[in-house]
């Protein structure tokens, strides 16, 4: 439960966040990642999509992984870095922070 109540603390923290980056505002930075997260289910087969959350300034996902995490991490954010840096007229510089933070579902209490 504490692993619970830490990520809920750094997710309030980072949806009221007033510096920083929030290109998931824009409606073309955002599509492109939906579409990522759909690509990574179909055709890479890389997870089970359950649910997705996009906020200003980061996403939440719910997968069955298909495969390791830190493989699906690079793919998805390699992938969705590129085409944002392309809408935003960046070349070269990182779109998304380096670390990520996963959570495994223990049960189905917690799954739904």
């Amino acid at each position: 439960m504490l692993a619970g109540k830490a990520f809920v603390a750094v997710d309030r923290e980072l949806a009221t966040a007033a510096t920083g980056p929030t290109w998931l505002k824009d409606e073309r930075i955002a599509q492109c990642v939906i579409e990522t997260l759909r690509f990574g289910q179909e055709p890479l087969h890389l997870y089970d999509l359950h649910a997705w959350v996009l906020m200003s300034n980061h996403v939440h996902i719910l997968i069955e992984p298909n495969t390791e995490l830190p493989r699906i991490t690079r793919r998805l954010k390699s992938f969705s870095a590129k085409q944002a840096n392309e809408i935003l007229g960046r070349t070269g510089e990182r779109f998304w922070q380096d670390e990520s933070f996963d959570r495994w579902v223990r049960n189905q209490r917690e799954f739904g």
